[in-house]
């Protein structure tokens, strides 16, 4: 459990690079970089901003009262709710958070803030305090390259792929292709079709309701506004795992499960296409609540394997023959939280891993059973992605 030291109250000013009454060194140093050090109590709502945070918001100390609500009154409105969201996930999971944000200072410019902090909880594991650093790269922003949309997946796209994408036919994306309403990569073979990312999401981004911010898609229920931003947010360097586990799997408990299970079915599409040479097994034993199996099944097919799932009435046994008949490559067995469950669980992964070799066999379960050697517990996508061969 982190502790605490004591706040000292911030009296110090840091202008033109004149020093007063700040004596803290640690403060000095994060001043002397151009950063602010923050530290936000949850249950009060109250903020402690030391001086270099008042000078990059551009707001004088006497003049704002810092708490939560008022500061993020500060964030520019179409920001505002992804900061709220990774604020929410920060003190959920009580993990070191890094987001980017617009402000506008007083003065009407605009400003560019990365806060990076840590949700730290009592003893009851409930998140009461949260800390951290906050630095302008308005300047890195300006610098940046443009992200260019056709490296937002790796490789062209296929028609299949393209129709996952967009949730309609193959013959439909044909036809937009053939009246120019998506472009398309010429090719020597005859009606065969590759499409660039970049054509894509622009296609996407076209679409009546699209927004690049992938709450605001969310919040509207707007799935191809979902997919541009979860494509987009690809191709600035995270893995279709980690956008399950830190984007979709956070919705999943507001949002409809019916969006989420739709939104699921095109998501692999980004990466991969589903390769008969590369079965999979995806089983579920008991009751599981959520998009848990949905999730897992996005992860496989994204790694590119052809995802079997058995009717949920099938008994052990017939688990294990199945497996054997498919050939699967990877056994992935989602337990509900019911005690059977768990070591129905348990005994077809070990049936599995003794009549199969080299046979990937993974378990997402609450963690309460003891699994046979060769079998592998999995909490989160990124777990199972490093896993899978």
């Amino acid at each position: 459990m982190h502790r605490f030291r004591p706040n000292r109250p911030q009296s110090g000013k840091l202008e033109s690079g004149r020093l007063s009454d700040m004596d803290d060194p640690f403060e000095l140093g994060v001043s002397a970089a151009g950063m602010g050090t923050w530290d936000w109590d949850l249950p009060s709502g109250s903020v402690r901003w030391t001086p270099q945070m008042y000078l990059l918001f551009g707001i004088e100390a006497g003049r704002f009262i810092t708490t939560f609500e008022n500061v993020m009154g500060l964030v520019h409105p179409d920001d505002r709710p992804r900061v709220e969201a990774e604020v929410a996930r920060a003190t959920r999971d009580l993990r070191r958070s890094v987001v980017e944000f617009r402000i506008r200072r007083p003065d009407g410019s605009v400003r560019w803030l990365r806060c990076t902090g840590r949700a730290f909880a009592d003893d009851r594991g409930q998140a009461i305090r949260m800390a951290g650093v906050t630095e302008d790269v308005s300047q890195e922003k300006r610098e940046a390259k443009p992200l260019r949309a056709a490296d937002a997946v790796e490789g062209s796209l296929s028609t299949r792929q393209v129709a996952q994408l967009l949730g309609i036919g193959e013959a439909s994306v044909k036809r937009l292709a053939n009246a120019g309403g998506i472009g398309f990569l010429r090719s020597s073979r005859k009606d065969s079709r590759r499409f660039a990312p970049q054509q894509v999401l622009e296609y996407l981004r076209r679409l009546p309701g699209e927004t690049r911010d992938f709450e605001t898609s969310l919040a509207a229920a707007n799935l191809d506004g979902c997919v541009a931003a979860l494509m987009d947010e690809l191709g600035r360097g995270s893995s279709l795992d980690e956008l399950l586990d830190d984007r979709v799997l956070p919705a999943a408990s507001g949002a409809p499960g019916q969006f989420i299970k739709e939104l699921l079915t095109r998501l692999p599409a980004l990466v991969s296409e589903a390769r008969k040479s590369m079965p999979a097994f995806l089983a579920v034993l008991g009751h599981v609540e959520g998009c848990t199996t949905e999730l897992i099944d996005c992860s496989l097919r994204g790694h590119g394997y052809s995802v079997l799932t058995p009717a949920a009435s099938n008994e052990s046994a017939q688990l294990v023959d199945l497996v054997e008949r498919v050939r699967a490559r990877v056994v992935a067995l989602v337990a509900g939280t019911d005690a059977s469950a768990r070591r129905a669980a348990a005994d077809v992964a070990a049936s599995v891993v003794a009549r199969l070799r080299g046979v990937v066999v993974v378990v997402h379960d609450d963690g309460r059973t003891a699994l046979p050697r060769g079998v592998s517990r999995v909490r989160t996508l990124r777990e199972l992605g490093r896993l899978l061969p």
